[in-house]
């Protein structure tokens, strides 16, 4: 007969996590985990001296798994929306786990947003790359945006309110950009630092085609190509495209120069089509 396996301290706090997860903290006991585990409970207090001990390292085990599913990211590279909707979707999930790091009574870190997460540096650089503020400004924004997305997360929780992914996405940008605006009211953000990257235009595109809906896609692609057109050129481009401002000629040669010099077919294709259609209506220069 084979030697049974030595239960090792993961294997605790793996059983451990799981009954919390489905039945809350208050299930939590010698005789229940070791149940779990297959075993007497003296291999648990051979490891614990109590199961407060225990319950500590548990709480530190849940907050490292929180830390991965909020920083991490299925579409590419890491964005700050990200980590509040994945922040919102944890205490959706795992409301038993969400709970209990918020319990002061448990975790001494409960309400120090700064110490709690061990990813708090790694969210304030993504926050910093997308907005261009500093270390110490982009963790006052952080602030008081979690101060906004733990109250829905809490509420989530304690399933006082239920939400989608789509209305999470919502709420959320609506807040975020209600916030990014005071912070360049406050000068702590400039207009370059806040444009919008082409990378994620095309990956709304894409999202706007899976939703069969070629309009908005087509619509994204063309935003994208302009997120590396000087402003000036834009202007220009609005200027010309407005009836009786423009010959077929100029607006060829637009065309052209979007396509040669800044590598933006869709928007080049929009003009042509346009100077196309202004001749058959007579509204050319």
């Amino acid at each position: 007969m084979p030697a049974k396996r030595k239960i090792q301290k993961e294997d605790i706090l793996k059983a451990s996590i799981s009954i919390i997860s489905r039945e809350g903290l208050n299930a939590l006991n010698a005789r229940k985990l070791a149940k779990k585990l297959g075993c007497s409970t003296q291999p648990l207090f051979y490891i614990y001296e109590n199961m407060d001990d225990l319950k500590k390292d548990v709480i530190d085990e849940i907050v490292k798994i929180f830390d991965r599913e909020v920083l991490k990211s299925e579409t590419g590279p890491l964005e700050y929306r990200d980590i509040g909707i994945n922040y919102i979707r944890f205490a959706k999930e795992e409301p038993e786990l969400f709970k209990l790091m918020f319990n002061n009574d448990m975790n001494e870190e409960a309400f120090d947003f700064i110490n709690l997460f061990h990813s708090a540096n790694k969210i304030f650089e993504t926050i910093s790359k997308q907005t261009g503020m500093s270390n110490e400004n982009a963790k006052q924004f952080h602030l008081r945006m979690w101060l906004y997305v733990n109250g829905i997360a809490s509420l989530v929780a304690h399933q006082t309110v239920e939400f989608n992914d789509e209305e999470i996405v919502d709420l959320l940008k609506d807040q975020y950009v209600s916030m990014l605006l005071y912070e360049v009211k406050k000068g702590n953000v400039t207009a370059d630092d806040i444009k919008i990257s082409a990378e994620t235009l095309k990956k709304q595109g894409q999202v706007a085609k899976e939703a069969d809906n070629p309009t908005m896609d087509a619509n994204f692609q063309r935003a994208a190509e302009l997120v590396n057109v000087p402003d000036d050129i834009i202007l220009d481009m609005y200027n010309k495209l407005r009836p009786n401002r423009s010959t077929k000629k100029e607006l060829i040669l637009m065309a052209q120069e979007l396509l040669q010099k800044y590598n933006a077919p869709h928007c080049a294709k929009l003009v042509l089509e346009a100077a196309e259609i202004y001749e058959k209506r007579g509204i050319l220069r």
